[in-house]
């Protein structure tokens, strides 16, 4: 399994603070030009400059305190490094985070408004890793949710079981990934579980050992990555015994791309846009056969794709 930092999305928040205090900063600019625009020319005054000053200053400060408050309780920005997450997340992928989904934080605690967690099996969630030491930075990650509390999960060559019953998939075919080291060889296939379903890819010669079980304790759901040989996720954590993320540590559920680049370091614009919260797309170069046969998959969904729940559904 790659490591943690693999797996890591890394922050840019800045891009969502500047677009916000750019926004008040422009508008706040823009308000007196029209306003002047409609003045009677007779009631025209002079301003002095450190007015013009103040106003300028007190307009940035609220552009600022706008985007850090969206920021911490509305929406985040994340770029994706690595290749943990692939089919569904590729790496140089730009994210966002809708934060209000599980209920927004308090600035500055672990207190959630409207709290609604915990999040669905199936669901893409950026958490803050809960087991670092000490002497290592904090590092956020993405990954999907495939068992909640109560849940006892087992695996085999990487395919979940839940409660004892094996989440539905259905194999779509041979197909080649780029990890952003070079291409490697491998099956592609859907699955299904809740009302969600999505892409995840098994490595070629991969381990096919079976893993768990695992019981997912209170408070806490566990992850796996969607690149499902190739993801430091909560079967690698607690020295390989596996572990979950608490609740308190999840910021929030992925919702779509917002900017992506290629290999070359040129916009993706066929990735621009993409909705990460609804139905899987297929890779740009995926075969007809694989195309037809994900069409095929996605006409015969199962009709209750649902785990017995141990104390959650």
């Amino acid at each position: 399994m790659l490591d943690v930092a693999d797996a890591k999305a890394s922050s840019e928040s800045f891009t969502v603070i500047f677009a916000a205090w750019a926004f008040v900063v422009v508008v706040a600019w823009a308000a007196p030009a029209v306003d002047l625009a409609l003045l009677d020319k007779k009631r025209w005054k002079r301003v002095p400059l450190w007015h013009v000053f103040l106003y300028w200053c007190a307009a940035s400060a609220v552009g600022v305190l706008l985007s850090w408050v969206l920021r911490t309780t509305v929406i985040e920005a994340y770029r994706i490094p690595g290749g943990s997450m692939l089919p569904t997340l590729q790496a140089r992928d730009h994210i966002f985070v809708d934060k209000i989904s599980y209920g927004p934080l308090l600035p500055f605690s672990a207190i959630r408004l409207f709290s609604s967690l915990p999040p669905a099996r199936g669901e893409l969630v950026v958490f803050e890793y809960p087991y670092a030491s000490l002497d290592q930075r904090r590092q956020d990650l993405v990954k999907r949710v495939i068992a909640v509390e109560g849940d006892t999960l087992e695996l085999q060559a990487g395919r979940p079981i839940i409660n004892g019953r094996r989440v539905p998939s259905c194999s779509l075919g041979a197909h080649e990934l780029d990890d952003g080291e070079g291409r490697l060889s491998g099956e592609l296939e859907l699955e299904f579980i809740g009302s969600i379903s999505y892409l995840v890819w098994f490595e070629q010669g991969a381990s096919t050992e079976r893993e768990g079980p695992y019981r997912v304790a209170p408070g806490e759901v566990w992850v796996l990555g969607d690149n499902r040989h190739n993801s430091s996720d909560s079967r690698a954590w607690n020295s390989r015994r596996g572990a979950g993320v608490p609740h308190d540590a999840i910021k929030g559920r992925v919702s779509s791309v917002w900017l992506s680049f290629d290999g070359g370091g040129r916009v993706a614009w066929d990735r621009v846009g993409v909705d990460l919260a609804g139905e899987p797309r297929l890779p740009e170069n995926s075969s007809p056969q694989v195309v037809a046969r994900f069409e095929e998959c996605l006409s015969q969904r199962p009709a209750h794709p649902n785990p017995q729940a141990g104390t959650s559904d």
